[in-house]
Protein backbone atom coordinates (compact mmCIF):
# COMPACT_ATOMS: atom_id res chain seq x y z
CA UNK A 1 0.00 0.00 0.00
CA UNK A 2 1.41 3.52 -0.60
CA UNK A 3 -0.27 6.87 0.85
CA UNK A 4 -0.14 10.24 -1.15
CA UNK A 5 -2.24 14.10 -0.94
CA UNK A 6 -5.39 13.74 -2.55
CA UNK A 7 -6.64 17.08 -4.21
CA UNK A 8 -8.86 18.09 -2.27
CA UNK A 9 -8.58 19.84 0.78
CA UNK A 10 -9.03 17.77 3.79
CA UNK A 11 -8.07 14.39 2.16
CA UNK A 12 -5.39 11.94 1.40
CA UNK A 13 -5.47 8.67 -0.65
CA UNK A 14 -4.32 5.42 -0.37
CA UNK A 15 -3.57 2.11 -2.87
CA UNK A 16 -4.86 -1.37 -1.77
CA UNK A 17 -2.47 -3.19 -3.18
CA UNK A 18 -4.45 -6.59 -2.67
CA UNK A 19 -7.49 -5.37 -4.60
CA UNK A 20 -5.87 -2.86 -6.96
CA UNK A 21 -8.02 -0.11 -5.68
CA UNK A 22 -7.55 3.70 -4.63
CA UNK A 23 -9.34 4.67 -1.42
CA UNK A 24 -9.92 8.34 -0.98
CA UNK A 25 -9.90 9.26 2.37
CA UNK A 26 -11.77 12.70 4.16
CA UNK A 27 -10.38 14.24 6.84
CA UNK A 28 -12.51 17.19 7.04
CA UNK A 29 -14.71 15.64 10.16
CA UNK A 30 -13.09 14.37 13.28
CA UNK A 31 -13.56 10.71 12.22
CA UNK A 32 -11.20 9.71 9.53
CA UNK A 33 -13.29 8.06 7.03
CA UNK A 34 -12.85 6.33 3.29
CA UNK A 35 -15.12 8.38 1.16
CA UNK A 36 -14.80 6.83 -2.16
CA UNK A 37 -12.88 3.50 -3.76
CA UNK A 38 -12.05 3.58 -7.28
CA UNK A 39 -10.73 0.63 -9.28
CA UNK A 40 -6.71 0.97 -10.07
CA UNK A 41 -6.63 0.97 -13.98
CA UNK A 42 -4.78 -1.72 -15.76
CA UNK A 43 -1.12 -1.03 -16.26
CA UNK A 44 1.30 -3.15 -18.54
CA UNK A 45 4.42 -1.96 -16.50
CA UNK A 46 4.89 -0.22 -12.65
CA UNK A 47 4.41 3.47 -11.99
CA UNK A 48 3.10 6.13 -9.46
CA UNK A 49 -0.47 6.29 -10.04
CA UNK A 50 -2.28 9.09 -8.63
CA UNK A 51 -6.23 10.56 -8.29
CA UNK A 52 -7.50 13.70 -9.09
CA UNK A 53 -9.82 15.58 -6.45
CA UNK A 54 -12.60 14.19 -8.27
CA UNK A 55 -11.97 10.82 -8.79
CA UNK A 56 -12.11 10.67 -12.23
CA UNK A 57 -9.09 10.90 -13.56
CA UNK A 58 -5.36 9.27 -12.53
CA UNK A 59 -2.33 9.93 -13.92
CA UNK A 60 1.01 8.34 -13.95
CA UNK A 61 3.32 10.76 -11.52
CA UNK A 62 6.50 8.64 -11.57
CA UNK A 63 9.36 10.89 -11.20
CA UNK A 64 12.07 11.66 -14.16
CA UNK A 65 10.25 9.67 -16.70
CA UNK A 66 12.70 9.14 -19.73
CA UNK A 67 11.01 10.24 -23.18
CA UNK A 68 8.17 12.87 -24.37
CA UNK A 69 4.57 11.78 -23.07
CA UNK A 70 2.69 10.47 -19.73
CA UNK A 71 -0.31 8.22 -19.49
CA UNK A 72 -3.46 9.81 -18.64
CA UNK A 73 -6.44 7.19 -17.68
CA UNK A 74 -10.47 8.54 -17.50
CA UNK A 75 -12.34 6.16 -15.42
CA UNK A 76 -15.39 7.41 -16.36
CA UNK A 77 -15.18 5.96 -19.92
CA UNK A 78 -15.03 2.54 -21.51
CA UNK A 79 -13.66 0.07 -18.96
CA UNK A 80 -10.34 -1.51 -20.26
CA UNK A 81 -9.81 1.80 -22.28
CA UNK A 82 -5.83 2.25 -22.96
CA UNK A 83 -4.74 5.42 -21.74
CA UNK A 84 -4.49 8.99 -22.96
CA UNK A 85 -1.27 9.59 -24.20
CA UNK A 86 -0.07 13.21 -23.13
CA UNK A 87 2.74 13.80 -25.73
CA UNK A 88 5.29 16.51 -26.09
CA UNK A 89 7.53 16.90 -29.05
CA UNK A 90 10.40 18.54 -26.59
CA UNK A 91 13.44 16.27 -26.15
CA UNK A 92 14.38 15.21 -22.96
CA UNK A 93 13.20 13.86 -19.92
CA UNK A 94 8.95 14.69 -18.39
CA UNK A 95 10.32 15.74 -14.81
CA UNK A 96 6.94 15.42 -13.06
CA UNK A 97 3.28 16.35 -13.61
CA UNK A 98 -0.43 16.93 -11.43
CA UNK A 99 -4.01 17.67 -11.68
CA UNK A 100 -4.81 21.85 -11.75
CA UNK A 101 -6.65 21.87 -8.34
CA UNK A 102 -10.28 22.29 -9.99
CA UNK A 103 -9.83 19.39 -12.21
CA UNK A 104 -9.59 21.28 -15.77
CA UNK A 105 -5.82 20.94 -16.56
CA UNK A 106 -3.25 18.42 -16.28
CA UNK A 107 0.24 20.62 -16.42
CA UNK A 108 3.83 18.85 -16.32
CA UNK A 109 7.29 20.01 -16.56
CA UNK A 110 9.05 18.82 -19.34
CA UNK A 111 12.05 19.25 -21.69
CA UNK A 112 14.25 18.53 -18.63
CA UNK A 113 12.43 21.18 -16.25
CA UNK A 114 13.02 24.04 -19.13
CA UNK A 115 9.28 24.50 -19.53
CA UNK A 116 5.54 23.56 -18.35
CA UNK A 117 3.04 21.78 -20.45
CA UNK A 118 -0.58 22.22 -20.38
CA UNK A 119 -3.55 19.69 -21.38
CA UNK A 120 -6.84 20.38 -21.00
CA UNK A 121 -9.35 17.91 -19.26
CA UNK A 122 -12.59 19.42 -20.43
CA UNK A 123 -12.18 19.19 -24.04
CA UNK A 124 -13.33 15.74 -26.20
CA UNK A 125 -10.96 13.05 -25.84
CA UNK A 126 -11.53 9.93 -28.13
CA UNK A 127 -11.40 6.57 -26.36
CA UNK A 128 -9.10 3.61 -27.53
CA UNK A 129 -9.46 0.09 -26.74
CA UNK A 130 -6.56 -1.66 -28.48
CA UNK A 131 -6.70 -5.40 -29.72
CA UNK A 132 -10.92 -5.20 -30.27
CA UNK A 133 -12.96 -4.57 -33.69
CA UNK A 134 -15.90 -3.03 -33.35
CA UNK A 135 -19.07 -3.89 -34.46
CA UNK A 136 -21.80 -1.26 -33.60
CA UNK A 137 -24.17 -0.71 -30.51
CA UNK A 138 -26.70 -2.45 -29.74
CA UNK A 139 -30.01 -1.24 -30.24
CA UNK A 140 -30.58 0.00 -26.54
CA UNK A 141 -27.84 1.71 -26.51
CA UNK A 142 -26.38 0.18 -23.16
CA UNK A 143 -23.91 -1.50 -24.88
CA UNK A 144 -20.71 -1.36 -27.41
CA UNK A 145 -20.36 -5.19 -29.21
CA UNK A 146 -16.81 -5.83 -29.95
CA UNK A 147 -14.81 -9.27 -31.14
CA UNK A 148 -11.21 -9.81 -30.07
CA UNK A 149 -8.63 -10.25 -32.47
CA UNK A 150 -5.65 -10.56 -30.30
CA UNK A 151 -7.29 -13.23 -27.99
CA UNK A 152 -6.55 -11.08 -24.83
CA UNK A 153 -9.75 -13.37 -22.93
CA UNK A 154 -8.59 -16.59 -23.82
CA UNK A 155 -8.75 -18.54 -26.77
CA UNK A 156 -12.94 -19.39 -26.15
CA UNK A 157 -13.81 -15.86 -25.69
CA UNK A 158 -13.98 -13.84 -28.41
CA UNK A 159 -17.26 -11.48 -28.16
CA UNK A 160 -17.23 -8.48 -25.25
CA UNK A 161 -19.96 -6.16 -24.68
CA UNK A 162 -18.63 -2.70 -23.05
CA UNK A 163 -21.43 -1.09 -21.16
CA UNK A 164 -21.29 2.90 -22.86
CA UNK A 165 -20.81 5.58 -20.42
CA UNK A 166 -24.28 7.63 -19.30
CA UNK A 167 -26.04 3.95 -19.95
CA UNK A 168 -26.38 2.93 -16.74
CA UNK A 169 -24.76 -0.08 -17.29
CA UNK A 170 -21.69 -1.02 -15.35
CA UNK A 171 -21.27 -4.83 -16.68
CA UNK A 172 -19.07 -6.10 -19.34
CA UNK A 173 -20.64 -9.14 -20.64
CA UNK A 174 -18.47 -11.76 -22.28
CA UNK A 175 -19.66 -14.01 -24.57
CA UNK A 176 -18.36 -17.68 -25.13
CA UNK A 177 -18.06 -19.18 -28.57
CA UNK A 178 -16.68 -22.93 -28.80
CA UNK A 179 -13.63 -23.73 -29.55
CA UNK A 180 -14.39 -25.81 -32.68
CA UNK A 181 -15.71 -21.62 -33.98
CA UNK A 182 -12.50 -21.90 -35.96
CA UNK A 183 -11.77 -18.49 -36.45
CA UNK A 184 -11.06 -15.05 -34.38
CA UNK A 185 -12.30 -11.74 -35.40
CA UNK A 186 -16.55 -12.76 -35.87
CA UNK A 187 -18.72 -10.40 -37.43
CA UNK A 188 -21.38 -9.79 -34.60
CA UNK A 189 -24.77 -8.45 -34.20
CA UNK A 190 -27.36 -8.06 -31.27
CA UNK A 191 -30.74 -8.79 -31.18
CA UNK A 192 -33.42 -5.70 -30.89
CA UNK A 193 -34.43 -7.16 -27.42
CA UNK A 194 -30.56 -7.91 -26.37
CA UNK A 195 -31.09 -11.91 -25.67
CA UNK A 196 -29.08 -13.06 -28.57
CA UNK A 197 -26.12 -12.20 -30.56
CA UNK A 198 -25.47 -13.80 -34.19
CA UNK A 199 -21.86 -14.39 -34.74
CA UNK A 200 -20.53 -15.24 -38.56
CA UNK A 201 -16.84 -15.34 -39.19
CA UNK A 202 -15.07 -15.41 -42.56
CA UNK A 203 -14.31 -19.21 -43.25
CA UNK A 204 -15.77 -20.40 -40.01
CA UNK A 205 -19.00 -21.51 -38.21
CA UNK A 206 -22.10 -19.21 -37.41
CA UNK A 207 -23.05 -19.20 -34.22
CA UNK A 208 -26.15 -17.76 -32.16
CA UNK A 209 -25.02 -16.62 -28.93
CA UNK A 210 -27.11 -15.88 -25.36
CA UNK A 211 -26.45 -12.59 -23.37
CA UNK A 212 -28.39 -14.55 -21.19
CA UNK A 213 -25.65 -16.96 -20.67
CA UNK A 214 -27.10 -20.12 -22.53
CA UNK A 215 -25.03 -21.94 -24.27
CA UNK A 216 -23.85 -21.34 -28.05
CA UNK A 217 -25.57 -22.87 -30.87
CA UNK A 218 -24.73 -23.40 -34.03
CA UNK A 219 -26.61 -22.47 -37.46
CA UNK A 220 -25.67 -24.78 -39.66
CA UNK A 221 -27.08 -24.96 -43.17
CA UNK A 222 -24.15 -22.75 -45.23
CA UNK A 223 -21.68 -25.56 -47.36
CA UNK A 224 -18.56 -26.04 -45.29
CA UNK A 225 -16.83 -24.07 -48.81
CA UNK A 226 -19.25 -20.71 -48.08
CA UNK A 227 -17.94 -17.67 -46.58
CA UNK A 228 -20.11 -15.67 -44.40
CA UNK A 229 -19.95 -11.80 -43.84
CA UNK A 230 -23.33 -10.20 -43.54
CA UNK A 231 -26.38 -11.01 -40.89
CA UNK A 232 -29.25 -9.92 -39.38
CA UNK A 233 -31.94 -10.15 -37.02
CA UNK A 234 -35.66 -9.00 -37.54
CA UNK A 235 -37.35 -6.12 -35.72
CA UNK A 236 -38.92 -8.67 -33.27
CA UNK A 237 -35.62 -10.83 -32.78
CA UNK A 238 -37.29 -14.46 -33.87
CA UNK A 239 -36.00 -14.15 -37.39
CA UNK A 240 -32.16 -14.46 -38.36
CA UNK A 241 -30.78 -14.12 -41.48
CA UNK A 242 -27.09 -14.80 -42.97
CA UNK A 243 -25.91 -14.65 -47.17
CA UNK A 244 -23.25 -16.33 -48.96
CA UNK A 245 -20.59 -14.34 -49.86
CA UNK A 246 -18.00 -16.75 -51.43
CA UNK A 247 -19.46 -19.92 -52.45
CA UNK A 248 -17.61 -22.97 -54.42
CA UNK A 249 -20.94 -23.38 -55.60
CA UNK A 250 -24.68 -21.55 -55.76
CA UNK A 251 -24.62 -18.74 -52.91
CA UNK A 252 -27.66 -18.96 -50.68
CA UNK A 253 -30.15 -16.61 -48.39
CA UNK A 254 -30.91 -18.49 -45.13
CA UNK A 255 -33.31 -17.34 -42.80
CA UNK A 256 -34.03 -19.27 -39.21
CA UNK A 257 -36.84 -19.16 -36.79
CA UNK A 258 -35.46 -19.07 -33.82
CA UNK A 259 -39.29 -20.04 -32.05
CA UNK A 260 -40.07 -22.83 -34.83
CA UNK A 261 -36.41 -23.75 -35.91
CA UNK A 262 -37.47 -23.60 -38.92
CA UNK A 263 -34.73 -23.12 -41.93
CA UNK A 264 -35.51 -21.29 -45.20
CA UNK A 265 -32.97 -21.42 -48.37
CA UNK A 266 -33.28 -19.16 -51.34
CA UNK A 267 -30.75 -18.95 -54.31
CA UNK A 268 -29.34 -15.51 -54.52
CA UNK A 269 -29.69 -14.54 -58.17
CA UNK A 270 -26.06 -13.70 -59.80
CA UNK A 271 -25.29 -10.19 -61.36
CA UNK A 272 -22.34 -10.41 -64.00
CA UNK A 273 -21.89 -7.00 -64.01
CA UNK A 274 -20.45 -6.95 -60.33
CA UNK A 275 -16.97 -8.39 -58.83
CA UNK A 276 -16.58 -11.77 -58.49
CA UNK A 277 -16.46 -13.73 -55.51
CA UNK A 278 -18.68 -10.91 -52.85
CA UNK A 279 -21.28 -11.88 -53.29
CA UNK A 280 -23.39 -9.90 -49.99
CA UNK A 281 -21.17 -8.22 -47.70
CA UNK A 282 -24.78 -6.53 -46.26
CA UNK A 283 -27.63 -7.61 -44.83
CA UNK A 284 -30.46 -5.65 -43.42
CA UNK A 285 -33.95 -6.58 -42.15
CA UNK A 286 -36.97 -3.67 -42.84
CA UNK A 287 -39.84 -5.81 -40.88
CA UNK A 288 -40.60 -9.42 -40.14
CA UNK A 289 -40.76 -10.29 -44.03
CA UNK A 290 -38.56 -7.88 -45.88
CA UNK A 291 -34.68 -7.50 -45.71
CA UNK A 292 -32.30 -5.90 -48.25
CA UNK A 293 -28.91 -7.43 -49.22
CA UNK A 294 -25.98 -5.96 -51.09
CA UNK A 295 -22.81 -6.75 -52.41
CA UNK A 296 -21.44 -8.23 -56.02
CA UNK A 297 -24.90 -9.33 -56.61
CA UNK A 298 -26.36 -5.16 -56.81
CA UNK A 299 -28.47 -4.00 -54.31
CA UNK A 300 -32.01 -6.47 -53.88
CA UNK A 301 -35.11 -6.54 -52.00
CA UNK A 302 -36.30 -9.86 -50.76
CA UNK A 303 -39.64 -11.13 -49.28
CA UNK A 304 -38.50 -13.93 -47.38
CA UNK A 305 -42.15 -15.77 -46.88
CA UNK A 306 -41.76 -17.30 -50.36
CA UNK A 307 -38.11 -16.46 -51.35
CA UNK A 308 -39.16 -13.43 -54.11
CA UNK A 309 -37.12 -10.67 -55.07
CA UNK A 310 -36.47 -7.80 -56.53
CA UNK A 311 -33.41 -6.80 -57.82
CA UNK A 312 -33.26 -2.77 -57.32
CA UNK A 313 -29.78 -1.63 -58.49
CA UNK A 314 -27.40 -4.01 -60.54
CA UNK A 315 -23.47 -3.53 -58.79
CA UNK A 316 -20.93 -1.34 -60.87
CA UNK A 317 -18.98 -2.98 -63.40
CA UNK A 318 -16.38 -5.26 -61.25
CA UNK A 319 -17.61 -3.35 -58.11
CA UNK A 320 -20.17 -3.61 -55.57
CA UNK A 321 -22.54 -1.64 -54.12
CA UNK A 322 -23.47 -1.15 -50.21
CA UNK A 323 -26.25 -0.11 -47.70
CA UNK A 324 -26.51 1.65 -43.79
CA UNK A 325 -29.99 1.45 -42.80
CA UNK A 326 -30.73 4.14 -40.04
CA UNK A 327 -32.03 2.64 -36.92
CA UNK A 328 -36.00 3.22 -37.36
CA UNK A 329 -35.70 0.93 -41.02
CA UNK A 330 -36.89 4.02 -43.03
CA UNK A 331 -34.21 5.29 -44.83
CA UNK A 332 -31.41 3.87 -46.61
CA UNK A 333 -27.79 5.18 -47.62
CA UNK A 334 -26.82 3.54 -50.84
CA UNK A 335 -23.24 4.06 -52.85
CA UNK A 336 -21.33 2.29 -54.56
CA UNK A 337 -17.87 0.20 -54.12
CA UNK A 338 -15.18 0.35 -57.01
CA UNK A 339 -13.51 -2.98 -56.26
CA UNK A 340 -13.06 -5.23 -53.76
CA UNK A 341 -14.72 -4.84 -49.88
CA UNK A 342 -11.67 -3.69 -48.18
CA UNK A 343 -9.91 -2.19 -50.89
CA UNK A 344 -12.52 -0.35 -53.16
CA UNK A 345 -13.34 3.60 -53.14
CA UNK A 346 -16.79 4.08 -52.46
CA UNK A 347 -18.51 6.76 -54.58
CA UNK A 348 -22.46 8.11 -55.70
CA UNK A 349 -23.82 8.36 -52.73
CA UNK A 350 -27.58 8.49 -52.82
CA UNK A 351 -30.31 8.54 -49.74
CA UNK A 352 -33.54 6.04 -50.51
CA UNK A 353 -36.73 6.98 -48.67
CA UNK A 354 -38.09 3.18 -48.13
CA UNK A 355 -41.82 4.41 -47.19
CA UNK A 356 -41.92 6.53 -50.22
CA UNK A 357 -39.68 4.70 -52.35
CA UNK A 358 -38.23 7.91 -53.69
CA UNK A 359 -34.44 8.08 -54.33
CA UNK A 360 -32.09 11.51 -54.09
CA UNK A 361 -28.11 11.96 -54.50
CA UNK A 362 -26.37 13.05 -51.64
CA UNK A 363 -22.71 14.40 -52.23
CA UNK A 364 -20.19 13.56 -49.06
CA UNK A 365 -16.74 14.07 -49.76
CA UNK A 366 -15.23 11.21 -48.29
CA UNK A 367 -14.41 7.84 -50.20
CA UNK A 368 -14.74 5.39 -47.23
CA UNK A 369 -17.27 3.34 -46.16
CA UNK A 370 -20.32 4.85 -44.96
CA UNK A 371 -22.58 5.04 -41.54
CA UNK A 372 -25.77 6.69 -41.35
CA UNK A 373 -27.31 8.21 -37.93
CA UNK A 374 -30.40 6.63 -35.98
CA UNK A 375 -32.70 9.50 -37.42
CA UNK A 376 -30.97 9.38 -40.74
CA UNK A 377 -29.52 12.89 -41.11
CA UNK A 378 -26.17 12.50 -40.60
CA UNK A 379 -23.62 10.65 -42.22
CA UNK A 380 -20.15 9.19 -41.45
CA UNK A 381 -17.57 7.89 -42.99
CA UNK A 382 -14.10 5.51 -42.40
CA UNK A 383 -11.46 7.15 -44.21
CA UNK A 384 -8.09 5.27 -46.18
CA UNK A 385 -6.01 7.56 -44.30
CA UNK A 386 -7.31 6.75 -40.43
CA UNK A 387 -9.78 9.74 -40.37
CA UNK A 388 -13.29 9.76 -39.58
CA UNK A 389 -15.42 12.26 -41.26
CA UNK A 390 -18.95 13.42 -40.10
CA UNK A 391 -21.23 15.41 -42.04
CA UNK A 392 -25.09 15.93 -42.39
CA UNK A 393 -27.07 14.54 -45.05
CA UNK A 394 -28.42 18.25 -45.92
CA UNK A 395 -24.61 19.65 -47.04
CA UNK A 396 -22.11 21.39 -45.07
CA UNK A 397 -18.71 20.83 -43.98
CA UNK A 398 -18.19 17.97 -42.44
CA UNK A 399 -16.11 17.49 -38.79
CA UNK A 400 -12.96 15.69 -39.13
CA UNK A 401 -12.21 13.29 -36.19
CA UNK A 402 -8.75 11.68 -35.83
CA UNK A 403 -7.33 9.00 -34.08
CA UNK A 404 -6.69 5.72 -36.16
CA UNK A 405 -3.33 5.31 -37.04
CA UNK A 406 -4.43 3.10 -40.40
CA UNK A 407 -7.45 2.87 -42.77
CA UNK A 408 -11.00 2.50 -41.27
CA UNK A 409 -11.95 -0.76 -42.66
CA UNK A 410 -15.46 -1.00 -41.80
CA UNK A 411 -18.38 1.32 -41.90
CA UNK A 412 -18.53 3.54 -38.45
CA UNK A 413 -21.16 3.40 -36.30
CA UNK A 414 -23.99 5.82 -34.25
CA UNK A 415 -25.25 5.21 -30.67
CA UNK A 416 -28.78 5.50 -30.73
CA UNK A 417 -28.58 8.41 -28.75
CA UNK A 418 -25.88 9.55 -31.40
CA UNK A 419 -23.35 10.40 -28.72
CA UNK A 420 -20.61 8.23 -29.65
CA UNK A 421 -19.49 7.18 -33.26
CA UNK A 422 -17.33 3.73 -33.29
CA UNK A 423 -15.39 3.16 -36.02
CA UNK A 424 -12.30 0.40 -36.27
Amino acid sequence: MYLGLWRRAGGFFSLDANNGEFILWSTSSDAISPVERIQKPIMESEGRLVPDASGRWVIDRSFLVAGSSRRLWDLATLPGASPIILRRGAPGLFCNIDFEPRGNWVAGATAQGHEVSFWPLSTTIPVAIDGWESNGFTQDGRWLVSTDWNQQLGKDTKVRLWPVPGSNTDDVIDLMLPSESGAIGHRVVVDPQGEHALAVAYGAQTFLLSTQGGAPRDLFGFPETDKIWAGDFSPSGRLVAAATEVSDDQPTLRVWDLESDEVRVFDQPLDPSGIKGEHVIFLSFIDESTLFTAGGNGLIRWDITDGSYKVIETAPPGGMLALSLSSDRQTMLVYDIEGPSFAGVSTHVRLMDLKTGKVRSVSIPGEGRLGLSPNGTVWVSGESDGTVLVGRIAGGEPHRLVGHAAQVLYPPAFSPDMKWIAST
